[in-house]
């Protein structure tokens, strides 16, 4: 079962703990000038850009997506040019091994003002994780600002297996603190579109941090393994692991059967977080939306409305939507938990809980059929559950039934 802790999280995302100190690149490209006529005008006009504008021959200089051998050099190589980057299609994919041999260091995203993207537009590239990595795949370093992914296929092949056992080698080594997921981006008005995020060893299939980032139509599912495996140490992972999101956008995304939270938000203003779909039909996980606390706890002015989680199954989804972080660790409140409204909840053991909050709304929210009987906490399924002596300064919707939700352990309470 995973740890709150900021400080923990962040070391298992396989970020440096002091990474906040590390380098950050604001380059100047150098510029060209070229001579184009003009087709209103038949005139010649010179214009000038930067030279970093020019996509990079993928199949030259970023490494043979059709092909068993790692890529990590020439794609990193590629990273640390900038500018627009379209890597090429192909099977099985443009393989991440551990960067000039160190397992222990995936891809890292240095420029900003980067464009990773596919050079078959919808057809996504592919980007695979290698035998040996045990590192996240793709990640920042430090604070990286205006740079965009899109169209690219990430797949941590944490499922897929060789003629000698797991095609993962070190997948059964997954610990908390140390539990490498798939992408983790940190800076500040980052897109992140049109992507997939699948089959994360650990971890999570998808990190954010920073402010005023655009996040939306990306798929991500199947990451990690869930606590029915029988995997050692803490294999599962989160969908969307968001550590802080400051006026930043996440809509459209599609979530299915991830293991830990499929989309958990830790704090920050102006946060939109809408129109997204959670979906759980075979994976097991502790909750679908979870309003939590990772960085302060404080949503103000944030709002959580129109998204939709829901399993097929049941025991499939423990809590379908989570106000608060007290089933985890009754040391960590959610100060403010912003609006959370018109969401839609159904099929879960839990479809709604309210516990360890200081503020906020909780309203409008359609929640219905309620089952199973796996909530974790040894109770059976109920529709909208408050803990009202750890909810205070909060509106509330009507219906809920009094219940303490406190570190896996639920005990009926008294009523207001």
């Amino acid at each position: 079962m995973r740890r709150i802790p900021i400080l923990v999280f962040l070391c298992g995302l396989s970020i440096a703990c002091d990474s906040n100190n590390g380098p950050s690149f604001s380059p100047t490209a150098p510029s060209t000038s070229i001579s184009v006529e003009d087709p209103a005008t038949l005139q010649t006009v010179t214009k000038t850009g930067p030279a970093s504008v020019k996509p990079l021959n993928a199949r030259e200089i970023c490494g043979n997506p059709n092909d068993w051998e790692p890529d990590d050099a020439a794609l990193q190589t590629c990273l640390d040019k900038g500018g627009n980057i379209d890597l090429e299609p192909g099977l099985p994919g443009y393989i991440v091994n551990g960067l000039n041999g160190d397992v222990n260091r995936g891809l890292h995203l240095i420029r900003s003002g980067t464009a990773l993207g596919s050079s078959g537009g919808a057809n996504r590239a592919r980007i695979i994780a290698g035998r040996d990595l045990f590192a996240i795949i793709l990640q920042t370093q430090g604070s990286v600002s205006n740079f965009s992914i899109r169209n690219i296929s990430f797949d941590g092949m944490v499922d897929e297996m060789a003629e000698d056992g797991p095609y993962r080698r070190r997948r059964g080594e997954c610990i908390d603190g140390r539990a490498p997921g798939n992408i983790f981006l940190q800076g500040n008005g980052f897109q992140f579109k049109d992507n997939e995020s699948q089959h994360a060893m650990c971890g999570s299939g998808l990190g954010l941090m920073g402010s005023g980032y655009d996040v939306q139509n990306n798929y991500v599912s199947y990451n990690g393994r869930d606590k029915n495996s029988g995997a050692p140490g803490a294999p599962w992972s989160d969908g969307m692991t968001v550590l802080s999101c400051e006026r930043g956008y996440i809509a459209h995304n599609v979530l299915v059967d991830n293991t830990d939270i499929d989309l958990v938000l830790g704090g920050g203003r102006g946060c939109i977080v809408e129109l997204n779909t959670i979906a759980h039909f075979g994976n097991y996980a502790f909750a679908g939306l979870s309003i939590g606390n990772f960085s302060g706890g404080d949503h103000t002015g944030s709002e959580f409305r129109g998204n939709t989680v829901y399993s097929g199954v049941p025991d499939r989804l423990s809590m379908g939507i989570l106000v608060g972080s007290h089933p985890w660790s009754t040391q960590v409140w959610v100060h403010n938990a912003g609006r959370v409204v018109g969401n839609t909840s159904y099929g879960n053991v839990l479809n709604l809980i309210v516990e360890g909050v200081r503020g906020g709304e909780v309203v409008g929210n359609n929640i219905y059929n309620p089952q199973g009987s796996d909530s974790g906490c040894g109770k059976h399924s109920m529709n909208y559950v408050v803990n009202p002596a750890h909810v205070t300064n909060t509106k509330l919707q009507d219906g809920w039934t009094p219940l303490q939700f406190d570190e896996w352990v639920c005990v009926p309470v008294a009523g207001e």
